[in-house]
């Protein structure tokens, strides 16, 4: 006699805690989420992908009811508009819903916001929950669309000899003491990559209004080179206002002949030294 396999699918429960909580509170209702297209992610068995199968205890036996599957585990979010930025408070903060959506309409937020994945990682086993996964593609949006400062590296630059940075504000805007110029290599992601800055206002050597010269210490300038950048960064503005073209950082000739750079290998001799 042949046998017929039954697959049982665990029973879900209808009522989402998360849902209902949503249509109560005002906060919850700000947060967006993307389709639940995943499967429960709790409860499971520890070490295993098997949905809660323990017996527990009642009064009178150990064959209890067990615990329903449920998308216990949740991702969500939401994009704050620029007129709620600045507010510290939390309940002065997304008051009224129907005005973040106009807020949007009018592209008031300072970024947009894609989410691409959002799903559940069914390879964990060490607990009784399974991680859950959600990837965004953000895009900033411009402050200005051309830059507020121009500037450009004087002479040619290395850890031997100190260098100037030149620049000339190409629109007015407020300067701080606390601006600086950083340098950085040629690919950097994030403002914090610099691998050395100065202080506009402390190291400014010669200042006509027009054209400004600024310092920078030969012992804060790379030994081993490379392509970089400079940059300007605005305090007020928190931002980074101006960038000059790539330009050459030379390998210091004085720490090579001390040895404090490795010597270079070309492809070449490195394949016939093999």
């Amino acid at each position: 006699m042949a046998e017929k396999l039954i697959t049982v699918q665990p029973k879900i429960s209808s009522s989402a805690t998360l849902t209902m909580m949503k249509k109560n509170k005002q906060m919850l209702q700000e947060f967006e989420e993307g389709p639940l297209n995943f499967q429960p992610t709790y409860k499971f068995d520890l070490n295993s992908d098997t949905y809660d199968s323990r017996s527990y205890m009642t009064w009178f036996t150990f064959n209890g009811k067990k615990r329903k599957p449920a998308w216990t585990d949740r991702i969500l979010w939401r994009l704050r508009p620029k007129a709620l930025l600045h507010e510290e408070k939390d309940d002065e903060i997304g008051t009224d819903g129907k005005n973040v959506r106009q807020l949007e309409g009018n592209e008031e937020y300072p970024l947009k916001i894609r989410q691409d994945v959002y799903n559940s990682n069914m390879e964990f086993n060490i607990s009784d929950h399974k991680p859950v996964i959600g990837i965004f593609t953000l895009q900033l949006k411009k402050m200005y669309e051309t830059p507020l400062v121009q500037l450009n590296a004087e002479g040619d630059w290395s850890a031997d000899t100190d260098a100037m940075v030149l620049y000339n504000p190409l629109q007015p805007f407020h300067a701080s003491t606390w601006d600086w110029i950083g340098l950085y290599k040629v690919g950097f992601t994030s403002v914090s990559d610099y691998i050395t800055y100065t202080w506009v206002k402390d190291d400014e050597v010669v200042s006509n209004n027009e054209l400004i010269q600024v310092y920078v210490s030969k012992e804060e300038i790379p030994v081993e080179g490379g392509e970089c950048v400079l940059c300007y960064y605005s305090s007020n503005l928190q931002c980074i206002i101006g960038i000059s073209e790539p330009f050459m950082v030379h390998e210091s000739k004085v720490a090579v002949e001390e040895g404090l750079v490795p010597e270079k290998i070309n492809l070449h001799d490195k394949t016939t030294a093999m």
